[in-house]
């Protein structure tokens, strides 16, 4: 046993509920130990309710009926009454101590028991709050590994569009420089045929000219070899032209690919961080959303007797800030992107030699007797023409 500053008589801790033990053989005190609290609450249970009923419920002698919350209450008020500390005479002229409680209750039995119906209500109540205020923070924490979630799943399908895009850069640079290739084989495959062509064609020039008598004149030896010359310079002429006009052709198909190409990079990067953006704007809705409906908890909760202003403040200072964040979001707007939409398709380099008009190699001679023969390839007829006017 041991005194406290204010003479209370306590077992244990300095507390209600060392205050009851240190009052001994009090019948009340002894009962209510096994039902009350600090705070003065009855626990909720049929065995204690038994036991108050034993001692306190209906019956010969035992006076008028007490609740067990009821007697806590008197008990309670003893103890707070015990606990208070005279400052002079005149301040506690209405002190009443514990001993001047009367034990009789000032309440009828159904007044009673509607409190205890309104007391278990209030803390059936102030228990759901409490459990709700726990599932919004459970949800609250579930939201950060969500936005993890979508912004793995936004880079797993910009890394696929990506590897789908360079995929195709990579085919269409094969396509361009198979192009190409085949375009300088074109080239220089006319070349060769203009080459052989030319030759072919001076050397029937020189068996005719040979076969007329004129095998070591200046006509066989300069003026068909001239003649065959300019003739075939011309024919290279066209081909080099033709093939100027393919590689431009095909040059210029590619470098619109590639600026299609690397507008479809760009793209993909600003949806990337557009999505990323709209996930975050996404989860921060969200949170908003359980932040208000956790404040209004702690609201609803303070109805019953529970409050925590300091919470809600918090709270409130919180969505504020956030919703700053989704105005800020909110004036970006992300581009929409559907896929890669580059193309290139290599031209056709015959095709190109064929729309330009292959040049006609006309200097081919067959191998021959003229004599008599309308048939005179164009060198022939040049030379035959400067012949004539040589003649005149």
């Amino acid at each position: 046993m041991a005194t406290n500053k204010y003479g209370q008589t306590y077992q244990g801790n300095d507390d209600f509920r060392g205050w009851l033990a240190g009052m001994g053989n009090d019948t009340g005190a002894k009962h209510l130990l096994n039902m009350v609290g600090n705070d003065g609450r009855v626990g909720e249970g049929g065995a204690y309710t038994e036991m108050y009923n034993k001692f306190y419920g209906p019956g010969p002698g035992r006076g008028p009926v007490v609740t067990a919350q009821g007697l806590a209450d008197q008990y309670y008020k003893r103890w707070l009454a015990g606990r208070q500390e005279p400052q002079n005479a005149a301040a506690n002229a209405n002190y009443q101590s514990y001993a001047s409680y009367s034990t009789t209750p000032v309440k009828t039995k159904e007044q009673l028991e509607a409190e205890e119906r309104d007391r278990i209500y209030r803390n059936s109540q102030i228990n759901y709050y409490d459990q709700a205020i726990n599932q919004y923070d459970n949800q609250l924490k579930n939201l950060d590994g969500l936005l993890g979630e979508l912004n793995k799943a936004t880079e797993s399908s910009y890394n696929q569009q990506l590897n789908e895009a360079r995929s195709s850069y990579n085919t269409q640079k094969s396509n361009y420089n198979r192009a190409t290739t085949q375009n300088k084989q074109n080239l220089q495959t006319e070349r060769n045929q203009v080459t052989d062509t030319a030759a072919r064609g001076l050397r029937g020039l020189q068996r005719l000219l040979g076969a007329m008598g004129a095998g070591g004149s200046s006509d066989a030896l300069y003026v068909a070899p001239g003649a065959v010359t300019a003739q075939a310079n011309q024919q290279l002429a066209g081909v080099n032209q033709n093939f100027g006009q393919n590689q431009q052709n095909i040059d210029s198909d590619w470098a619109i690919y590639q600026t299609d190409y690397d507008n479809d990079l760009k793209k993909l990067a600003d949806w990337r961080a557009g999505q990323v953006r709209s996930n975050e704007q996404n989860v921060l809705q969200q949170r908003m959303n359980l932040l208000a409906q956790k404040a209004a908890a702690y609201a609803n909760r303070g109805q019953y007797g529970v409050s925590d202003g300091g919470k809600q403040a918090e709270i409130t200072n919180l969505i504020n800030s956030l919703n700053n964040r989704a105005n800020e979001l909110s004036k970006f707007v992300a581009p929409s992107y559907t896929g890669v939409s580059a193309t290139y398709k290599a031209p056709s380099v015959s095709s190109y030699f064929e729309s330009a008009g292959q040049p006609e190699l006309n200097a081919k001679v067959q191998d021959v007797d003229m004599a008599g023969s309308s048939q005179q390839v164009p060198a022939l007829q040049l030379l035959m023409g400067l012949k004539k006017r040589e003649g005149e």
